[in-house]
């Protein structure tokens, strides 16, 4: 395998003519509007000096201070006898400031500061308040984005033409779960729930709503796992049926015969599977979306892709036995990741000619006699997911890995590193509400402090991000390929 190019570290090399003047600084520091001006005069000048002009020199700072507000609310009593008091500013909402909000909520969830250390750094500064008042700052500030959350989501997910998908596993109150984050190039969304079964990821992919329909593409879903004529005569008298929720949808299969007796557990299973499908569908969703994951079962929907580095891993994990099994792996992960490469160029200039050419190298690569049983095997697991992994030559605007998505659920794992597991329904929906908007604003290069300062000062002049997403889903759309 050729060696990857990896550039120099510059950390701790000093950076040529620290001072700051003249044109230099006039380009570096151009967008700096200057607060504050104080014009310095030189000591000591010799008669006959004149002056020449300004040189500016720019320096950044930021001030942290305590500041309390009394307000001094008068009181009237009426004629009447009953008593009228003046309102509080519209902004005002509660005894803590919008600026202490937006703080407390970077550096909760843009630093990864911990709400004990966020507590002591407060105190510090003079500013009494409680661990409980800054849990209650961040849930009742995630409640005013909860809506924008959920069109987040909606709209990212309707409007793909391709979605990222992984997960991870996230405590809460004190038992196992998933999150799962769907992302692409212009939206990240989080959802934590109890597990990551297919059954869940379907549901996060409703978003919300709770209805079930057997639609035309949910009765094809049904069909790959071979119903008989019987079975499938039941559940087309059912279809495009809107059931409001599982409930009614179960007591529609239940007086159709459609039970665990007739069909066997494992069928309705995916018979809910598809219910979910349908009413996904009805919502928007485009019936050729693909999805690309890290190869797991629960995300083979769709046109499913499956990422490389995750599937060359199973090569590389192989334990050679003696120096023949070492040489053969070692030519097998060149041979996969010299395929890469013209997979990558493929991307940059498809065509039928290369298609035809790439597809017949893969047979041979993945095809060839390995004398050791387990690549032999490793091999043969390549061959049962060639179209999951060759789905870029249909599809060339998707990437070949998956760690765009990797990336961006990696906060999700620093956070429970950090603050531990969730223990409110509240606080884990807070969790994914605000790793959901900071991420969205990173890929719509907004600001996350001026977001925050936007959205909980209730202004909401920075555009609704459902919009911007909308926007360049159907720019994406509409460019040529």
């Amino acid at each position: 395998m050729p060696r990857p190019k990896i550039e120099p570290s510059t950390l701790g090399k000093k950076e040529k003519n620290e001072a700051c003047s003249g044109k230099r600084c006039q380009k570096a520091c151009k967008d700096l509007i200057p607060d504050v001006e104080i014009e310095l005069e030189v000591e000591n000048l010799p008669k006959g000096s004149r002056f020449k002009e300004y040189r500016d020199y720019f320096v950044q700072d930021i001030q942290i201070k305590k500041i309390v507000t009394r307000y001094r609310i008068k009181v009237y009593q009426l004629p009447d006898g009953t008593l009228k008091a003046a309102k509080l500013p519209e902004n005002i909402n509660g005894h803590f400031g919008n600026e202490l909000k937006q703080y407390i909520i970077c550096q909760n969830h843009v630093n990864n500061v911990s709400q004990v250390k966020i507590k002591q750094e407060l105190n510090s500064r003079g500013i009494q308040i409680s661990e409980g008042q800054i849990n209650n700052i961040i849930i009742n500030s995630s409640e005013i984005l909860s809506k924008e959350y959920e069109d987040i989501a909606n709209i990212g997910i309707t409007t793909a033409r391709e979605l990222r998908v992984d997960d991870t596993g996230s405590r809460h109150k004190g038992q196992n779960g998933s999150s799962i984050v769907i992302q692409n190039d212009f939206f990240t969304y989080f959802n934590t729930s109890s597990s990551k079964s297919r059954i869940q990821f379907l549901k996060t992919l409703r978003v919300k709503g709770a209805n079930y329909i057997l639609n035309d593409v949910a009765l094809n879903y049904i069909e790959e796992y071979k119903p008989t004529a019987i079975q499938m005569e039941k559940l087309l008298k059912l279809k495009n049926i809107n059931f409001a929720n599982k409930e009614a949808y179960d007591k529609a299969l239940i007086e159709a015969e459609i039970t665990p007796i007739i069909f066997g557990k494992k069928l309705l299973l995916h018979i809910e599977e598809a219910g979910i499908l349908g009413s996904i569908i009805e919502n928007g969703l485009s019936q050729n979306l693909v999805l690309l994951s890290d190869g797991a079962s629960q995300y083979n929907l769709f046109s499913h892709a499956s990422c490389w580095i995750h599937a060359e891993r199973a090569v590389k994990k192989l334990v050679p036995i003696d120096e023949a099994d070492t040489e053969e792996i070692k030519k097998v992960r060149n041979d996969i990741w010299c395929f890469y490469e013209r997979l990558k160029d493929y991307k940059k200039n498809p065509n039928d000619a290369s298609k035809i050419i790439i597809e017949k190298t893969f047979d041979e690569i993945f095809s060839q006699n390995a004398t050791s049983i387990q690549l032999a095997v490793t091999l043969k697991k390549f061959r049962t997911k060639k179209s999951d992994l060759l789905r870029v030559l249909d599809y060339p605007f998707i990437d070949l890995h998956n760690n765009s998505s990797e990336q961006d659920i990696r906060p999700i794992v620093i956070k429970r590193n950090i603050s531990g597991p969730t223990r409110s329904d509240k606080g884990r929906n807070a969790r994914d509400i605000f790793i959901t908007i900071v991420k969205t604003c990173k890929k719509n290069n907004i600001s996350i402090l001026e977001y925050l300062t936007d959205r909980i000062n209730g202004k909401n002049k920075i555009p609704y991000l459902p919009d911007l997403i909308a926007q360049k889903a159907k720019a994406q759309l509409i460019a040529p390929t």
